[in-house]
């Protein structure tokens, strides 16, 4: 075990040095002030402290211990990139949150609004619902990294793969993949 920096003058005796060493270890003095600053490394008591420090717009005490660490992780480059798409891909990647963004001059839509699609599969892999709780979330996170302009709307979508028999008098349509779109106010 290393050896704190000591602040006594250099004539001081051993029992004061052991002392000096002893009283910094129980206090934590030994844990490198850096560490709270860390996301990985803090300890988890104090996440929402360092959520607050680091001014996470969306922060929810009951995500778990992963999502708390990777929401904290992004903040710096959410905060860097605001405004723009990529702000808004990564604050729901750190919800851990697969979706696909497209852009009104991808789909057709109005100018300056955008579109996400999220999988079904994904919403409940990441432990989430689809209901207003979790409308609600999205809606709070994305109005603090969008861009102020611009509006969206958000789709679940549900991807199933099957097979058909056709008529060989339609094979050039055959379909192998649907796409059930629902739209969510």
């Amino acid at each position: 075990m290393s050896d704190l920096p000591s602040i006594l003058p250099p004539n001081a005796q051993q029992i004061e040095y052991d002392l000096e060493q002893l009283s910094g270890r129980l206090l934590g003095a030994a844990d490198p002030i850096s560490a709270l600053w860390d996301p990985q490394t803090i300890p988890a008591p104090l996440l929402g402290y360092l959520a607050w420090a680091l001014s996470v717009e969306e922060w929810d005490p009951y995500w778990s211990e992963d999502v708390k660490r990777a929401v904290l992780e992004s903040s710096i480059t959410v905060h860097r990139y605001k405004g723009t798409r990529r702000a808004v891909v990564e604050a729901l990647n750190s919800l851990g949150l697969g979706n696909t963004i497209s852009e009104w001059f991808e789909y057709g839509g109005d100018p300056h609004t955008f579109r996400l699609d999220f999988p079904a599969a994904d919403i409940f892999a990441a432990g989430y619902r689809i209901d207003a709780g979790f409308l609600f979330q999205i809606d709070r996170l994305l109005n603090a990294v969008k861009p102020v302009r611009s509006h969206y709307t958000v789709r679940s979508i549900e991807t199933t793969s099957s097979e058909l028999f056709v008529s060989p008098a339609f094979a050039d349509l055959m379909v192998d993949e649907a796409i059930m779109t629902m739209e969510l106010p």
